[in-house]
């Protein structure tokens, strides 16, 4: 905790980029429900307030308009003395604290802001300095627009302001409730040492039935002892959180600041098991582009890579519910569009099931399916990747059915052909289908494309994990012959020469060609685990040459995925650290969101995920300790989280591995590839050697609980 407790964004001005469609510059809080983003002159100090189940449900047939994730409204500190203030804001991670103070020669404040985790509600503290009173005039402003009807009102000394989506053209209704005591309307006035709290409660429907009566409850709720025992809650949850979260070394703390930023803002909008952050999860203008919608073809999937394998896996709770909650209209497109069984999913979807977006266009009836067949599938990957990194045989069965939904439509919609298995008319890009297209647009050519690399590496990885996930829970064996075969006859990656170099080609002698796709040419390398420094060594070059170049280190939708795919198939380490600490100082906010063309929370996997593969690697079956790292530079790690349920921590001198210890969560044998000619394995527990068998691989087994030390000899 040492470092992360000085760890801090800082804003020495008002934030850039502040109300935005996009990624929001902001400082940011939040309790994984309530988000709050903070910026505005400090004559105007803003607070903009968004919630995760806070959308409006517009039905798919009210196209051209677009459901999406709504703003609530904004608290703003109106305070004309310090329009010309100094400026200094600072957004502490160790405690998930704004921290500001604002001087214009005798006029001074401070404040400190923060959601209390459990609680949705946003304190601000203000305290007067300097020589001379500071008036404040708080005013809480609810948004309006997009069809929303909005009230104010009063309970006792508590004000209420409500927005509220009951239009009959809904697929649900929503609304949303913020308390707060009533102030005077001419504000309140500071004496030099004077501190005043201010306090708003948010309830949506979706939290309760009586959403207005329930904020009015929570804000009483917090006066007094209760403000006290709220604030103990919260350090206490995020202090927890960095207990129990990775730790890395990597000689760069530019780059260890931003990692466990990307952490924090994470586990800032992580907190809803029924509702998932959107593409930006802060909501500061209310037409989010997208609709700050669930992007099925890797945007909703990429921002939980990070923190899976840095061991927060509970922030990854909000993720499947959506997913499965959509299950029965993917079922329904299949039929209708394809007539087979199983799950077809579009580019666009939301909460509850949710199509969020429809083009005015007759192709596809507009829903936006793209061309691609892979986004259901790719919708897996993170249920996969959770199920083998904890083997939690209760997930497993949760998250089981839609796995089966994936093969069911991979065996009616595959074609067996001389020998395999083809996926026909599979697009590896976005087609423009959401456009008006003339009849002789290439468009119509490139959605007849077939074998992309993504499905094809998707589709290995859902075959096995149906296979192994079924085995598990001793359930389909007699589906098991069928998924095997797909497995073992499924198309081989189709492949293309640029430069006199074998690459990847992006289809199977297709109209795409590899210049005009961006992150999908290496998605099948990670995340789908079908390229690994263990396969066929022409594979393996032939991933590294794309990825070099396709030269997508800065590429807006290839941050998340880039640098862990280059980490898994032994691209130069040192350039990529390189690159990405180049792009990061391009793009990246003092909140530690990156602004980048086309993505949101997505690019908080970059960083954490990259150097996470970097450091260790156990999708194959065993771990590899520093598989891709630079050699002559020191780095450790501790509690990574490895495939079989292990969390491991090592050390590197820059020459050799030091020493590897190994907590197994689940017991089972464990697999490493063997760092050193001699080596002896002994348990932390009563200090006595553990029985090994030696080879390259060394394999031995592990008891639940019990930390497993690795030596040389």
């Amino acid at each position: 905790m040492t470092r992360l407790t000085a760890m801090r964004g800082v804003f020495d001005a008002p934030p850039a980029n502040f109300m935005t469609g996009m990624t929001t510059g902001a400082a940011i809080i939040g309790n994984g429900d309530i988000l709050a983003a903070v910026g505005g002159p400090a004559g105007r100090l803003a607070f903009r307030l968004s919630k995760l189940d806070f959308w409006q449900a517009r039905s798919r047939d009210d196209a051209p308009y677009r459901a999406g994730a709504r703003a609530i409204g904004t608290l703003a500190l109106e305070m004309p003395r310090l329009a010309s203030a100094s400026y200094r804001l600072e957004q502490w991670i160790h405690d998930a604290t704004l921290r500001g103070r604002f001087c214009d020669g005798g006029a001074e404040l401070s404040i400190e802001a923060w959601t209390p985790s459990g609680t949705n509600s946003l304190v601000v503290e203000l305290s007067a300095g300097g020589r001379e009173p500071l008036h404040v005039r708080p005013v809480f402003e609810i948004q309006d627009g997009n069809e929303s009807t909005t009230e104010q009102g009063r309970a006792g000394d508590i004000e209420w302001h409500e927005r509220r989506f009951e239009q009959p053209n809904l697929e649900w209704k929503t609304a949303v409730t913020v308390a707060m005591k009533a102030l005077s309307p001419d504000g309140i006035t500071l004496q030099p040492g004077e501190k005043r709290t201010l306090v708003l409660a948010a309830v949506t429907s979706h939290d309760a039935g009586d959403h207005r009566s329930r904020a009015v409850a929570m804000l009483c709720e917090l006066e007094g002892e209760g403000l006290g025992a709220a604030r103990r809650r919260h350090l206490d949850w995020w202090a927890a959180l960095w207990d129990k979260c990775a730790k890395v070394e990597i000689g760069n703390e530019y780059l260890e600041d931003r990692y466990y930023g990307s952490h924090y803002a994470m586990a800032s909008c992580c907190g809803n098991r029924q509702f998932a952050p959107g593409l930006f999860a802060w909501i500061t203008d209310d037409n989010s582009a997208w609709g700050g919608d669930y992007h099925t073809n890797y945007n909703y999937e990429a921002p939980w890579w990070g923190v899976l394998t840095s061991n927060l896996v509970e922030l990854a709770d909000p993720y499947d519910q959506p997913v499965l909650d959509y299950i029965p209209r993917m079922r329904v497109y299949a039929k209708r569009f394809l007539n087979i069984r199983g799950a077809y999913c579009n580019v666009g979807f939301g909460p509850k099931g949710l199509h969020v977006d429809r083009s005015p266009t007759p192709y596809e009836e507009g829903l936006n399916f793209l061309g691609q067949k892979s986004n259901a599938s790719f919708l897996a990957v993170n249920m996969v990747m959770r199920y083998y990194l904890t083997l939690d045989p209760d997930y497993a069965r949760r998250v089981y059915p839609y796995i089966v939904e994936v093969m069911n439509f991979w065996e009616d919609y595959l074609v067996f052909e001389n020998g395999r298995y083809i996926s026909p008319d599979d697009c590896p890009n976005e087609t423009l289908y959401y456009m008006m297209l003339p009849g002789d647009s290439i468009e119509f050519q490139r959605a007849k494309d077939r074998n992309p690399p993504l499905s094809l590496g998707l589709i290995r990885m859902i075959s096995r994990a149906a296979l192994e996930i079924s085995a598990a829970l001793g359930v389909d064996e007699q589906r098991r012959g069928k998924w095997r075969h797909i497995l073992d006859h499924i198309s081989a990656f189709p492949l293309t020469e640029r430069n006199g170099k074998v690459m990847f080609d992006v289809c199977e002698n297709g109209t795409t060609k590899l210049e005009e796709l961006n992150m999908a040419c290496v998605q099948h390398v990670y995340p789908a685990n079908a390229v690994s420094l263990s396969s066929d060594p022409v594979l393996v070059r032939a991933a590294v040459d794309t990825i070099l170049y396709k030269d997508l280190w800065a590429h807006g939708n290839a941050f998340s995925t880039i640098y862990a795919a280059g980490a898994r198939v032994g691209v130069d380490p040192a350039m990529m650290l390189e690159e990405m600490e180049k792009t990061t100082r391009q793009y990246i906010h003092p909140n530690f969101l990156f602004q980048m063309c086309g993505g949101g929370i997505e690019n908080c996997a970059g960083i954490p995920a990259g150097i996470n593969e970097m450091l260790l690697q156990s999708h194959e079956g065993f771990l590899r300790l520093f598989p891709c790292w630079p050699m002559g530079r020191p780095a450790r790690f501790a509690g990574l989280r490895a495939y079989g349920a292990f969390l491991v921590s090592a050390a590197y001198d820059g020459e050799t591995v030091q020493r590897i210890d190994v907590v197994s969560e689940r017991g089972g044998r464990c697999r490493v590839l063997k760092p050193w000619p001699g080596l002896k394995i002994a348990s932390t527990h009563d200090g006595l050697p553990v029985a090994f068998t030696d080879g390259n691989i060394v394999e031995f087994e592990t008891e639940a609980g019990i930390t497993c030390r690795l030596e040389p000899t």
